[in-house]
């Protein structure tokens, strides 16, 4: 025999925090403190030093975004502008995207989105690079990632760039982006 249990809202026991609710036609809804999501543009700066992320030293002509012009989302407070990190707090799937556009010509560019641990940079997610001298067209080429992918929760995902051998393009919120959310 099957049991039914009916439920409305579940309540974390200390402060009755709302952590999830079913409505009337029994779909689940988290509330939005429970949904992790950042949206960053204008890329700030990258970090010089060698970074570990996640137990891992990354190698050390990769750093670190951060210090965004703006971020315009935040919620839970997960991500930090200071540092760049965003830590993980559910596992689960995330939608994690990375944008730049307009580079010049003359300009290279690596990066990634770091999201795990591996020999390859940290970097478990995508890694582009940008080389306009291999290039037909000569620049002015934007480029983009987006990808789904299960996180860990306590592990910290950043964007990832080429900091001694690489330029960068227009940096300005409306050319630059990066951006992680929690889809369940």
């Amino acid at each position: 025999m099957a049991s039914i249990l009916k439920v409305n809202t579940i309540q974390d026991a200390t402060n009755s925090n709302t952590a999830m609710s079913v409505d009337t036609a029994g779909r689940v809804s988290l509330s939005s403190s429970a949904r992790p999501h950042v949206f960053c543009r204008g890329f700030g700066s990258v970090t010089t030093d060698t970074a570990t992320i996640n137990g891992q030293t990354m190698d050390t002509t990769w750093g670190i975004a951060y210090n965004w012009d703006h971020v315009d989302d935040n919620q839970g407070s997960h991500y930090n502008n200071s540092t760049g990190l965003f830590r993980v707090p559910i596992t689960g799937v995330y939608f994690l995207s990375l944008g730049f556009g307009n580079k010049a010509a003359t300009n290279f560019l690596g990066w990634g989105i770091v999201t795990g641990t591996s020999s390859d940079h940290g970097n478990t997610g995508i890694q582009e690079a940008w080389d306009a001298n291999n290039s037909a067209d000569g620049g002015n080429r934007s480029g983009e990632m987006a990808f789904c992918k299960v996180l860990t929760a306590g592990n910290d995902v950043c964007a990832f760039f080429r900091e001694t051998t690489y330029t960068y393009p227009h940096t300005n919120p409306q050319y630059s982006h990066f951006s992680i959310t929690f889809l369940g």
